[in-house]
């Protein structure tokens, strides 16, 4: 998952078809993050987490940032009354 930000383009190299590992766990903590704060959960120690993985790239880091930031300026969905 990649989020364009400037005007110079992402690249993400490909061989055999298969996704880097840094890629597909960006996309798993992307959705963590985005389910979690969907239940109205507190996302930040989770993001905290997340952004000490050695595993992802100071970019992709750079993009966990701005995933939390969003989530955290959207208003919670109201609650369905019964």
């Amino acid at each position: 998952m990649r989020f364009s930000r400037g005007r110079e383009p992402v690249k993400v190299s490909v061989s055999s078809g298969t996704l880097p590992e840094s890629v597909h766990l960006l996309t798993e903590y992307v959705l963590n993050m985005s389910m979690s704060a969907r239940g109205d959960n507190d996302i930040t120690p989770l993001y905290e987490t997340y952004l000490r993985d050695a595993r992802l790239t100071e970019f992709e880091k750079e993009e966990l940032a701005w995933v939390y930031l969003s989530l955290q300026l959207q208003p919670s969905a109201p609650a369905e009354e019964s």
